[in-house]
């Protein structure tokens, strides 16, 4: 993705990006290179596609970055005519019930982060944030910051996320 593409040229060790690579300019170099020719072969490819299914506008947005060979040079498949194709499809979501929740009265003070919890979405960077929210003591006298909770609710893929949850959850202690 492009975010990575930006670790890698800002030289900040991550997930996918070691140490032994940030430090040397030639492998981070190479790396670049890497990456700039799968996304210049993968943008190619998906621009021969018909009809793209997306699930969020970021994804639309990056879809529509990387594969922009479609809209540069109007390329298509062999079979249809068509230069536009990408549709943002947002997950399905029953609503019935969440209509029946009041949007008046006592509210409670949570800050709700969803999202599967893997590496690049660095929970952690938002807990230490949290804390650092909680001991600025310009605000502290604030009873709604006083009050707060960060919850962060989502699903695990295997169990490295399964570790990473109980590292997040020791953190917050």
């Amino acid at each position: 993705s492009t975010d990575m593409f930006k670790m890698v040229y800002d030289r900040r060790p991550s997930y996918n990006h070691s140490a032994a690579v940030t430090v040397s300019p030639l492998k981070t170099a190479m790396k670049l290179v890497y990456y700039t020719g799968f996304a210049v072969v993968y943008g190619f490819v998906g621009s021969l596609s018909d009809l793209v299914l997306v699930n969020s506008t970021w994804t639309f947005g990056h879809v529509s970055f990387l594969w922009r060979f479609r809209r540069l040079f109007g390329l298509c498949s062999v079979f249809s005519k068509k230069t536009s194709g990408i549709q943002i499809v947002y997950p399905p979501c029953d609503t019935e019930e969440l209509e029946e929740i009041p949007l008046h009265g006592a509210r409670q003070n949570v800050i709700l982060s969803i999202g599967q919890f893997r590496p690049e979405k660095n929970h952690e960077l938002q807990i230490r944030s949290f804390a650092n929210l909680l001991k600025n003591e310009t605000i502290t006298d604030n009873p709604n910051i006083n009050t707060a909770k960060l919850v962060l609710l989502g699903s695990t893929r295997n169990t490295d996320d399964w570790i990473r949850v109980g590292h997040l959850r020791a953190l917050c202690q």
